[in-house]
Order: structure tokens, then sequence, then C-alpha cells
């Protein structure tokens, strides 16, 4: 009798095959759905030390991450402006809302914790830009490479820091030596960048827009970039790195900036798009908008190196 099963149960299991060998329906595409870029490889370093947009690794900013990244506040794997997945970038490292010291004396290369590395931020006194921090977070400096160390300052995401000519690797995470007021800091090197030549790009978004809120029409722009910029591999990511003061928000001029990146590429990672917005009667469009290529090693004579 179990022998004669046999074959009904074989005819139901060949039966329930095509069943499992289907995939469902396409996905939608993230960007499409959200006007956001999903997290990318690229995107942010492991921790906690900024805010944060991807959640990577030992980042260290802190913004909210209106698409998650590293060390800056983040809302995709915690991490921070630093770059460590836990902590929010800039939860506030200081004991006891003690004011930060903006600098500490240089510490011999034996007392550095990683690996030495000599990359584009291995070039004392050349200056790079804070990007991929978010307008409403900050990137966290600590007093050695690593988002357990002291937190020491913080840097604005429209500010440059002064490369003080060393580097060092913990684990994947690069982290560069800066120069502050009061000494020497370090930094994730996930929120540093070169800033390259502009391109006027009003015309590819004239048509957004009116909208009420000027944040909305800002993540219109965004959202288009990057559908533009993206490819069948990559997906750009983006997150608003400056916005007017609240009490502004209702200006009829106002400016916004936005850093779109894709991983990938070794030179240009992306761009800063500078959005100027105009009231008219009670909505906002677009007025104008700027490229400034991002560039990852340098640049020279307004080219990413």
């Amino acid at each position: 009798m179990v022998q004669g099963r046999r074959p009904a149960a074989m005819l139901l299991m060949l039966s329930l095959l095509p069943l499992a060998s289907c995939g469902g329906s396409e996905q939608a595409d993230p960007a499409e759905e959200t006007g956001q870029s999903p997290a990318s490889p690229d995107s942010a370093p492991d921790g906690d030390d900024g805010g944060g947009e991807d959640g990577r690794g030992d980042g260290d900013a802190d913004d909210e991450a209106r698409t998650a990244e590293p060390d800056a506040t983040q809302t995709e794997g915690e991490t921070d402006a630093d770059g460590d997945s836990t902590a929010s970038p800039d939860s506030d490292d200081s004991s006891d809302g003690a004011p930060l010291p903006d600098g500490v004396e240089p510490v011999e290369d034996s007392e550095l914790p990683g690996q030495s590395v000599a990359t584009y931020y291995s070039r004392d006194g050349v200056h790079s830009e804070v990007i991929r921090v978010a307008y409403d977070d900050s990137l966290n400096v600590r007093a050695l490479p690593g988002v357990v160390e002291d937190q020491i300052a913080q840097l604005d995401p429209d500010e440059t820091a002064e490369l003080a000519g060393r580097e060092r690797l913990l684990g994947s995470n690069p982290w560069a030596e800066i120069t502050l007021d009061d000494g020497v800091g370090w930094v994730n090197t996930y929120y540093l960048g070169f800033l390259g030549e502009s391109e006027d790009l009003t015309e590819d978004y004239s048509d957004l827009g009116p909208t009420a809120d000027p944040a909305v029409l800002v993540d219109m722009v965004a959202a288009r970039a990057a559908t533009v910029g993206r490819d069948d591999t990559r997906y750009p990511y983006w997150t608003v790195t400056g916005a007017p003061a609240e009490s502004q928000r209702e200006d009829e001029s106002q400016q916004w900036s936005i850093d779109l990146t894709m991983p990938g590429d070794d030179a240009a990672l992306g761009v800063r798009l500078v959005v100027d917005l105009q009231a008219e009667g009670e909505a906002y469009s677009v007025a104008e908008v700027e490229s400034i290529e991002i560039c990852r090693r340098g640049v020279s004579e307004g080219n990413c190196l």
C-alpha cells in the first residue's frame, strides 16, 4: 500500500516545482517609489561619528540620512558621520555637555591605531570639502582614528577641512588627520571630497513645481537627478546638505544644496547641486540649479584627477 502511493506523491512534488521556481512580480525601484536612492556599497563608513547615510562602517557624521550615510546621523544601519553603525553620529560623545577642545597634540605614528596608508588625503596643507553630511547634522572629529575615540570637534556640512598629512586604515574605513585651531583631529574620509568645475543645469529642472513646501521641491530635484544618474548596476544616493534656517523657510528666495554621489568611479564621486528657489504667490518654483563636480582624488584646473 505504501509503495502504491509513490507515483501520486511524485506527481504532487513535480506540480509544486514551477511554483517554487517562480520569482513573483518584479520589484519597483526604490528610487522611483520614494524619490530617494537605495544605499550603495560605497555609501558609508561603519560607524558612529556623524550621523550617517548608509551605515557602512567607521564613519563619523551626524545627520538623519535622507538616504542613509555613515558618519552623519543616519537612519539606515544607525551609523554616524563617524562610520560606526551604532549610536547616532553626533549623539553627543562629549561628556556632561563640556565644550569640545577643538584639537589635540599629534601623536607618534607608532601610537596610532590601524594601518598607515597614503592616498589623496595624505597631502599636508591641501583643503578638502565636507560632503554627504545632512544640513541638520555635523561631522565628528576624533582625537585618534576610530569611532571609539574621544570626540574633540565637529565640522558643519558646508565646512572645509585642511589635511594634516597622515591617513590610517581601520578595517575598511579610512581616516585622515586634519588641522584644527588647537592641534589636530581625525575624520572618516567617506565624508571628504574635492569640488571641481560647475555647470548650469537650470533647464533640466525648471519644469518642476510649483509647490507650497520648498523641501518637497528640493526632493523632486534630487529624485530626478538620481534617476538621470543611475545605470544598470549602480544607484546614486543623495543627501540634502544645505537648507535655509528654520526662520527663513518662508522667505521668497531660498538656496538649498544636495550631494548626489555614486559608487564605483575612481575619479568623479558625484555632484553637488546648488538649488535656488523663488516664490511665486504661495508656491515655490526652481529658479536656478548649479551642478558642481565632487571629486574623489583631487582637482586640477577644475577637473577631477
